[in-house]
């Protein structure tokens, strides 16, 4: 193909045609400066091997005192986390790394853990301490293998709500009270891992000792409170650091649908859960199981829908329901204790549970019969076949909680189950997973024998071979399931998930037991010299496979990229993407001299993309730096790219006598100037913008809210390593 480097074994370098690149793809510019940096943060110069990047400052509270032992936390969307205590003093120093999600899958292969290549990223900062509710957020702009400072974190004391709840007559009433909103000042955005500022919980108010809610972080609260038989209502309080306000709060008459939930004997019962549904949402011959999903409510529920338990004697209400609408109140689990045609105003309903059973039944061995103690057991309703999809790790490590399991003789038993249809998934390590539908019948009735019979699963043994007839003792060995194959598959969610990790003892052997059957698997074996292996392979139900792996040395693949006019360029980005091997994703940067090396690659096929993200590869100038190489084992191979030269312009941008606060800076190319990427627009934060672009001449605009400026006169961008270009525009 033409414009593709080749690769070619003993450093043998070959290179055709001429491509263009922009080499420095989505970058956030600092707010203000040309270098970049927020005047407020003080760059420091960070050692190579101390991550992507340094964060550090202090932690205090309202009153400005320092907070030991906070735990201080930074993220940031392009892949980046970090996280780190206070000292006596509240100073806390952090390093920036890629996220867990994300982490490296090889990670002495001679690249840093596949660094990230953009060099400034906004980094959100939070912290969290025990006796404190709330952090402001602070939002800084990071530098590559720099420390930054970051302004002073602050922590909110809890502050709480206490009131009563009165009807119309001025009557305190019994009522469930919740925070349903929240204006909070300094609110917490974007953080993970951080408690939650505002409590979901509802709590009890009783006449005469009313309610309190708390802690809570600082700001404007909506409190709600819902009565049953009487009524709902809310009001706003401001919630102050460290102290209670108090809130009356009165509830009124509003469209509600409330009962009870008796038992066979007449007596309520707490604790049941209910749900109440527009009677078009639930679909005949269904059970009515609340189903969750992106457009789901807060609390889980499809839009429409209201849950709740029914509380002490068994009462229940929904309020806030509409008028016009028929509805179905079903308590979860019974299909059978279903109301339909329900409107509201019906604050008298009743409804009766079955009588419930137990099931009970055994587990045993199916090519055996001996009986299997220990094996977890999982229920679920007969109609949800097509709502729930288990997944189930490599191992079956700590599933089934929360039922009990099988005892010595392999006999279990579950009781306090509605009469229905469900599904019984059992699990036990070294077994495959069984799924059977039973039927459980109210006590007293004539149940069937419930009898499980389990598979044995597979069971793999590897050898690791040296290739010269030795064995490798002490090379790392895992299996993990293969991900789906084919172009973006609808759900990568299989039935199972995981990795199983192992040593080869002395003798270069190790074993996996408990395999399971019909699924893709993945082997992979590597020494401390970065010789590796890998093998796919599926089990039968059953069996026991002995593989024997051989390691392979590494190969080594070098970079050279080579600018069509100026000098060796450093910092170009260039991706290394296994074909063999999907987990292989290498994203390294050429030094100084425009070059990059990968060593410890295992044999195979590889993609090599010395491209831009923002590049359009459909064009054949860009295609032309895409390869695709197969790489033996122990060959040092090079691969070497024509790129285009590039510019880094940047500059300040100034509205009137003030900075730009919020804008971009785009640059549309002209007369023959490359045209292959996408639109060249920089973002302006605080009056700076900086960006990368081909040489050449260039129609420049000016965007900020309700206004776009053109510069008339054309623009010519040098090949140069930087330009500046400021920007005078007249005042709104």
């Amino acid at each position: 193909m033409a414009g593709v480097g080749r690769i070619l074994p003993a450093a043998l370098v070959c290179a055709a045609g001429v491509a263009l690149i922009v080499t420095a793809a989505r970058r956030d510019p600092g707010p203000i400066g040309r270098t970049g940096v927020p005047s407020s943060v003080i760059p420091v110069a960070v050692p190579a091997d101390a991550g992507w990047g340094e964060l550090t400052g202090r932690v205090s509270d309202l009153d400005g005192l320092p907070v030991e032992g906070a735990l201080v936390l930074a993220q940031d969307l392009a892949g980046m986390a970090g996280c780190a205590r206070t000292g006596p003093d509240g100073a806390w120093l952090l390093t920036l790394e890629r996220w867990d999600r994300v982490r490296p899958r090889w990670p002495d292969r001679g690249f840093a853990g596949g660094a990230l290549p953009m060099r400034e990223a906004e980094v959100c900062v939070a912290a969290r301490a025990e006796g404190f509710v709330r952090s402001t957020t602070r939002r800084v702009v990071a530098r590559r293998s720099q420390r930054t400072s970051v302004g002073p974190v602050v922590l909110y004391r809890g502050g709480f709500v206490s009131g009563r709840v009165i009807d119309e007559g001025g009557r305190e009433v019994a009522a469930r009270v919740r925070i349903v909103a929240v204006d909070s000042r300094d609110r917490l955005e974007g953080m993970q891992g951080l408690p939650r500022a505002w409590p979901d919980d509802a709590v009890r108010s009783e006449p005469g000792g009313g309610f309190r809610i708390g802690p809570l972080g600082p700001g404007d609260a909506v409190v709600f409170a819902a009565a049953p038989g009487v009524g709902a209502g809310s009001a706003t309080v401001a919630v102050e650091e460290g102290r209670t306000a108090s809130v009356s709060i009165s509830v009124r008459a509003m469209p509600s649908i409330a009962g009870r939930v008796l038992d066979d004997t007449g007596r309520g019962v707490a604790g049941i859960r209910i749900t109440c549904r527009p009677e078009a949402r639930l679909e005949e011959g269904r059970s009515p199981h609340v189903r969750t999903g992106k457009r789901s409510s807060p609390e889980g529920l499809a839009p429409g829908v209201l849950a709740t338990e029914s509380g002490e004697g068994g009462d229940f209400d929904f309020h806030g329901v509409r008028a016009d609408v028929p509805y179905a109140v079903v308590v979860t689990g019974a299909e059978s204790a279903a109301l339909r045609g329900v409107t509201a105003g019906c604050t008298d309903l009743v409804l009766a549970l079955p009588v419930r059973g137990t099931l009970a039944g055994t587990v045993t061995c199916a090519g055996t019969g001996d009986p299997l103690e220990g094996a977890a057991l999982r229920l679920l309703p007969g109609g949800s076949a097509g709502l729930v999809r288990l997944t189930h790790p490599l191992g079956l490590e700590g599933v089934g909680a929360g039922l009990p399991a099988s005892g010595p003789d392999g006999t279990f038993a579950i009781p306090d189950l509605f009469p229905g249809e469900y599904r019984l998934v059992v699990t036990r390590p070294g077994y495959e997973v069984a799924e059977t539908p039973v039927v459980v019948v109210p006590a007293g009735g004539s149940p069937e024998p419930v009898e499980v019979r389990v598979v044995r699963a597979g069971s793999l043994a590897v050898v690791v071979g040296d290739g010269r007839g030795g064995r490798v003792a002490g090379a790392e060995v895992s299996v993990a399931v293969a991900p789906p194959r084919g172009p973006r598959p609808l759900s990568r969610a299989g039935p199972w998930s995981g990795r199983l990790n192992a040593v080869a003892d002395g003798a270069g052997v190790c074993g996996f037991p408990g395999l399971p059957a019909g699924v893709r698997l993945i082997l992979r074996a590597r020494d401390a010299e970065g010789r590796s292996a890998r093998l796919e392979f599926v089990l039968l139900a059953g069996e026991e496979r002995a593989e024997t792996v051989t390691l392979a040395e590494p190969a080594v693949l070098s970079f050279h990229v080579d600018p069509v006019t100026s000098g060796a360029r450093g910092g170009h980005p260039i991706r290394l993407a296994g074909l063999d091997d999907p987990e292989i994703d290498v994203l390294v940067e050429t030094d100084a001299e425009g070059r990059a090396r990968v060593t410890r690659l295992p044999p195979g096929r590889y993609r090599i993309m010395a491209t831009d993200p923002l590049e359009d590869e459909s064009r054949p100038e860009v295609a032309g730096r895409i390869a695709e190489v197969d790489l033996s084992a122990g060959v040092e191979a090079e691969s070497r790219f024509r790129i285009p030269d590039v510019t880094r312009v940047h500059g300040r941008v100034l509205v009137g006598d003030a900075p730009l606060a919020d804008g971009r800076v785009g640059f549309g190319p002209l007369q023959g100037t490359p045209d292959h990427f996408r639109p060249l627009l920089f973002r302006v934060r605080k009056g700076a913008y900086e960006g990368v672009v081909p040489p050449g001449l260039y129609h420049v605009s000016v965007e900020y809210p309700g206004r776009r400026i053109e510069i008339e006169e054309p623009v010519r961008i040098p090949a140069a390593p930087e330009h500046p270009l400021d920007w005078s525009l007249p005042g709104k």
